[in-house]
């Protein structure tokens, strides 16, 4: 193997294990978001595991602006309107606790 095959396998495995932490941070962030939304919707303690886990397999693909439409939507017809805005920041201080590292 060359210098450069090296290079690139290297360099290939890296991207690999960023884009891996990055879903994961993602997917961490989407439960956070999902917990809250469940306490706020009134979601019952038997079905708050169900109803986080579907909401994050419903954010996979979209952009936080959809996520927050939705979320919105979703408040909105459980007769509990909340301002898109909350929910932009609930997301990015999700994704803030998701991004950081974790404590000892």
């Amino acid at each position: 193997m060359s210098t450069l095959d090296e290079r690139e396998a290297a360099f290939e495995k890296r991207f690999a294990v960023a884009e891996d932490a990055r879903f994961r941070a993602r997917v961490a962030r989407d439960r956070r978001v999902g917990l809250w939304a469940a306490h706020w919707l009134g979601v019952g303690e038997t079905d708050v595991e169900a109803f986080v886990s579907a909401f994050a397999q419903e954010c996979v693909g979209k952009d936080d602006a959809l996520i927050a439409v939705d979320l919105a939507a979703r408040f909105a017809s459980a007769s509990r309107p909340m301002e898109p805005e909350r929910i932009r920041r609930k997301i990015a201080a999700a994704q803030a606790e998701a991004d950081s590292p974790p404590r000892s």
